[in-house]
């Protein structure tokens, strides 16, 4: 199955209703393609998906009705959210501080490196109006607005089309760059011949950070733990870990 039949595969069973974890275990046990929950949310999220189908429990998909309100006055001693850029609060009577409001005329958006609780990702958007917030990508695959900045008017459609599209681009150059990094020999992994009792495959890593420890496949689970002394291992230390292994999986017929 090549890459573009696997991602309509994927877009046809969330379009169907699938759940992502649904989809997941869709794809190892009739396909034989093992993938983490990270990389399928990664793929997913370059994808034209139909989530009005998939049972809405977290954040709503973003649409212009569906943005909060700003609040007219922040509480006392509150500090605003940190933006991108500063764009400043938009004035309805003069059109001319209204056009200036987002000197650069894009859209800016930026992405946490830990994200807010209850997200996959996270992140702050300047769109193009000069309207600010911060975005939220939830656990059902959902791309949404968590709250707008202090003073900020809501978003257009044409703001979050161009957000979505922004957004898209900055984590498909995020997978490119990952998939460049992770073979240039500072990950490295190796699977053990001997299979410790409990486990399914075991092996050791080295992070591209440094950090070292041991891996292991769990009732289908993948997870690992450090060796003593060890640093903790970066975001993308785990992403060019699970990219490494799976080539390796897949090289030796495990996968």
């Amino acid at each position: 199955m090549t890459n573009q039949e696997r991602d309509n595969l994927i877009r046809e069973k969330l379009n169907e209703g699938l759940s992502l974890s649904d989809v997941q275990k869709m794809l190892d046990s009739e396909y034989g393609m093992k993938m983490t929950y990270f990389e399928l949310r990664m793929i997913v999220s370059t994808l034209d998906i139909n989530w009005s189908n998939q049972e809405k429990k977290h954040t709503p998909v973003i649409t212009p009705s569906s943005v909060p309100e700003p609040p007219k006055q922040a509480p006392p001693q509150q500090e605003a959210p940190k933006a991108v850029a500063d764009p400043g609060p938009l004035d309805d009577n003069d059109e001319d501080e209204e056009d200036e409001s987002n000197e650069d005329g894009g859209t800016q958006v930026t992405m946490d490196d830990v994200p807010i609780p209850g997200a996959v990702m996270s992140g702050h958007v300047v769109f193009a109006s000069g309207a600010s917030g911060k975005w939220v990508f939830n656990r059902m695959g959902q791309l949404g607005l968590a709250e707008l900045d202090e003073g900020s008017e809501k978003p257009s459609q044409e703001d979050l089309m161009l957000f979505q599209q922004e957004l898209q681009a900055m984590m498909q150059a995020k997978r490119d760059a990952l998939q460049m990094q992770a073979f240039d020999g500072r990950t490295k992994v190796e699977i053990n011949p001997l299979v410790k009792p409990g486990c399914d495959l075991n092996g050791t890593v080295t992070f591209a950070s440094g950090a070292t420890g041991e891996w292991f496949i769990a009732g289908g689970q993948l997870d690992y733990e450090l060796a003593e002394g060890s640093p903790e291992p970066t975001k993308d230390d785990i992403s060019l870990f699970q990219i490494v292994l799976s080539k390796k999986l897949k090289e030796k017929g495990m996968a």
